[in-house]
């Protein structure tokens, strides 16, 4: 009997499966992804930004028509949690592997499933209720969208100028000094989509040595950000301090045991530990620290591991890859482009990622390319059907 491969649907390849104005389960994607996993051949899996990508397309048939597609493949069960959460786990499997003992997991795992039930909550709704309209609750999912393309575009007045602005603020660490989103909070949607409407099929001429300099400055571009990313997906995950202190179990071994080295820092002088604040090992050491104190321990070991950290760094690699794109079109990127990211996520976690996105897929490429073979991990993509079925069809050769 084979294994199930899992599979991750981007919400393009979607639109194939479940096309405007055809039943989704007539459609040849439909039909052939039906019967594999009827025979348990696949297990599809979704994620919020599916659902989200769903739930704001206008067309009532067409989203209804995807949801339903979406919901029977997954078994209305398989999803992935909010992205913060993978961040999170990432760090903290870092964590305690230099200091055993340190964690449980359980805690977390149960967040996860939280957040995983919100959102097959809301494709269930969307499958089951054909005129269920609940886009006018995403204002907070719309705004940054919109936001984030129209920050974009300042980086086209001088891309060179802006990006390099961008790299100082990620080697102070200083990331709010150009905290654009900030100049906007007080806008309302429908000012802001006047502002985008204005970008829309707008050209711009770009030196080409901004391209060069974002080629030559990606990875450190991608690692300063990923710090950024950390911070703040641990601020949304342990919202309660409970949720912190019954995950990280062991705070004050962590702060004895702070000059243990790391298998991963001993691969280069630049991971050289940096040591904790005197005084806040004194607290620990008396008994006397405070829960500030532990979340400023928590902040210590984001600094010390993230460069370690694979989740942020494909959520960024694929963000600044099409910002390369966009530069080399002389257009700004779509709104989409943060919901892109949070499908790259998916290209981890399952055997197979199918996008029509060819800046995506390059990404995805490149992230497949750099699993040890010795591993043996199944891990691939395709971009169409014929695709899809030739590397389905090996892979389930491969297992018999």
């Amino acid at each position: 009997m084979t294994t199930p491969i899992t599979t991750y649907i981007d919400t393009n390849i979607l639109n194939d499966i479940a096309p405007k104005g055809n039943d989704w389960t007539n459609s040849e994607w439909g039909k052939y992804l039906i019967r594999l996993s009827d025979k348990d051949q696949i297990e599809v899996w979704a994620s919020p930004g599916n659902c989200l990508e769903i739930a704001l397309n206008p067309d009532i048939d067409h989203r209804h028509n995807m949801a339903r597609a979406l919901n029977t493949l997954i078994k209305g069960q398989r999803m992935l949690p909010a992205y913060e959460f993978f961040v999170v786990d990432n760090l903290l499997r870092h964590i305690e592997t230099n200091w055993e003992g340190t964690l449980h997991f359980d805690r977390l795992e149960f967040l996860k499933q939280n957040s995983s039930r919100i959102y097959i909550s809301l494709l269930g709704q969307l499958a089951a209720l054909k005129d269920y309209n609940c886009s006018k609750g995403f204002g907070g999912i719309l705004r940054p969208k919109i936001i984030t393309q129209i920050i974009h575009s300042t980086i086209f007045s001088n891309p060179k100028a802006e990006l390099e602005k961008r790299l100082e603020a990620m080697k102070t660490r200083d990331f709010r000094k150009h905290d654009l989103f900030s100049s906007y909070d007080g806008k309302a949607i429908d000012e802001l989509e006047t502002i985008e409407d204005k970008l829309k099929g707008q050209k711009y001429t770009v030196d080409k040595k901004a391209v060069e300099w974002l080629k030559k400055n990606k990875d450190e571009l991608v690692k300063g950000y990923s710090l950024d990313e950390v911070y703040s997906s641990l601020q949304q995950v342990f919202i309660y301090w409970e949720d912190l202190n019954n995950t990280i179990v062991d705070f004050p071994k962590i702060v004895t045991e702070w000059d243990k080295i790391y298998t991963l820092e001993k691969t280069s002088e630049k991971y050289k530990v940096k040591p904790l604040p005197d005084d806040l090992i004194v607290r620990f050491k008396e008994k006397k620290h405070t829960i500030a104190d532990t979340f400023a321990v928590l902040k210590e070991l984001a600094n010390r591991f993230y460069h370690f950290l694979i989740i942020p760094q494909v959520y960024y690699y694929t963000i600044i890859n099409e910002i390369e794109k966009a530069l080399n079109d002389g257009e700004i990127p779509t709104g989409g482009l943060v919901i892109d990211s949070h499908h790259s996520i998916g290209s981890i976690y399952t055997n197979l990622f199918l996008t029509r996105d060819t800046r995506l897929l390059s990404t995805i490429k490149y992230w497949h390319s750099q699993i040890p073979k010795e591993f043996n991990i199944f891990r691939d993509s395709a971009n169409d059907l014929n695709e899809f079925k030739r590397k389905v069809e090996k892979e389930i050769r491969n297992q018999s």
